[in-house]
């Protein structure tokens, strides 16, 4: 913004020195290029929230099939209280592995205190689905032990297709020349706005297109922070609170 406050500083000045007898009667190309960026930018930012949002809605997703996962496993498949704590540990294990695994990471110490496998799987969620599979096939306390598995079996589903559809969203960016252009046709914008202004509403043109570098500007960035849903930053999912309160759904459930 300083860089361009300056730029259109020196427009105005020049513009001023050796283009005096120069009129414009109307800035009509500044509102058309104007218009033609803006649509590109609303769609980059439309783009970038559409993923944030289907993340949100994934996870969203997450905490209710795990919580339904709880109460089923333990209304439907323990035999006792105690066996149905079994299925704790990969239940509060597993969205703490995907948070991970999204972000690139390694399974956190906590992770590893649950499920102590984990440290040499490669895809420590789809390890602890494998477990939470096997534990469901081997317990069960009625005689209608197929259809009970049957009442568990979407949320078990559920749990790797969130994974995949989380996975996609990771790996596929948005394409990197469509970025590029944006910022080009953005630079090549503010570059020539203050020509075009500077004639017809003199220093006023500095305000103007300060005025429009810094929304153009902003909704860029932002759609950059928000197109990856799942790391640290402060606009990302708050992945951790989510975590956190699956696991307290699930002590709530065995307790």
């Amino acid at each position: 913004m300083t860089l361009i406050a300056i730029y259109s500083v020196g427009v105005t000045y020049v513009d001023a020195a050796f283009f005096p007898h120069q009129q414009v009667k109307e800035a009509g190309a500044a509102t058309i290029l104007g218009l033609i960026l803006s649509l590109l930018l609303v769609f980059r930012t439309n783009t970038a929230y559409d993923r944030w949002w289907e993340g949100r809605k994934l996870w969203g997703q997450l905490v209710n099939d795990v919580r339904n996962m709880g109460l089923k496993a333990r209304n439907y498949l323990s035999v006792t209280q105690e066996q149905g704590r079994e299925f704790t540990a990969p239940l509060i294990a597993f969205p703490y592995a995907l948070k991970e695994h999204l972000r690139g990471e390694r399974p956190s110490q906590k992770v590893l205190a649950l499920i102590p496998t984990a440290a040499n799987a490669e895809h420590v969620p789809l390890h602890i689905a494998d477990l939470l599979f096997q534990l469901t096939h081997v317990r069960t306390n009625s005689d209608n032990a197929a259809i009970d598995r049957l009442n568990v079996d979407p949320h078990l589903r559920a749990l790797m297709d969130i994974c995949g559809a989380c996975e996609r969203i990771k790996n596929s960016p948005i394409v990197r020349t469509y970025k590029d252009l944006i910022w080009l046709l953005l630079g090549l914008y503010l570059l020539g706005l203050p020509w075009m202004l500077v004639p017809v509403i003199d220093t006023w043109a500095i305000l103007v297109t300060m005025i429009a570098a810094f929304f153009a500007i902003t909704l860029e960035l932002l759609a950059e922070e928000v197109e990856q849903p799942f790391g640290h930053d402060p606009h990302d999912l708050p992945l951790d609170d989510l975590c956190q309160t699956i696991e307290r759904s699930i002590h709530q459930i065995t307790d």
